[in-house]
């Protein structure tokens, strides 16, 4: 979730549209340039192929085996 900040009566105040709930590579993909932000070699279609290779609940779980593995 990404914040839209506010000012109201000299205070900032922090809201979370719906608009702006998504995730890291989204936000990454809607800003402009953003191969800007990238390492030499790497671009958003291959970010994205590799995001839609696993489900959530799949790489959930090969994170989980990785940290019981390094423990």
């Amino acid at each position: 979730m990404f914040a839209e900040d506010t000012i109201d009566r000299g205070k900032v105040k922090k809201s979370y549209p719906q608009r702006l709930v998504m995730t890291p590579l989204e936000k990454l993909a809607s800003l402009p340039d953003p191969h800007t932000f990238l390492k030499p070699g790497i671009n958003l279609a291959q970010l994205q192929a590799e995001a839609t290779r696993l489900t959530d609940n799949d790489a959930a779980q090969q994170l989980n085996e990785a940290k019981c593995a390094a423990r």
